[in-house]
């Protein structure tokens, strides 16, 4: 859970498809697989942009409800098992009259 809880508020700033890989981390070796990630302002936040991954087998719907939300929007974020993004829903997406794309 993320500090205690299962869901956190925050604005969406980008969705990363992080590719499989290894390296060395503070000084542990560490490697990590193909997923989904959420980098994403947690509301009330001011300086820690974090990354959270998607559940493998939710990345479709998770991917479904943002593929029309304007970066920045925010969001609810509910997580399960090991830190893993399960849902998400838009709260507000400010800049959806603004920008036309």
């Amino acid at each position: 859970m993320i500090n205690g809880r299962n869901r956190i508020k925050a604005f969406l700033l980008d969705e990363i498809n992080r590719k499989a890989g290894s390296g060395e981390i503070e000084g542990e070796m560490r490697s990590w697989s193909d997923a989904k990630q959420l980098k994403c302002l947690p509301y009330g936040e001011t300086r820690q942009i974090y990354k959270y991954t998607v559940a493998p087998e939710r990345e479709d719907i998770v991917g479904a409800k943002i593929a029309n939300a304007n970066w920045g929007c925010l969001v609810e974020l509910t997580f399960v098992g090991k830190n893993r993004v399960q849902d998400i829903e838009v709260i507000s997406d400010i800049f959806a009259d603004q920008i036309e794309l």
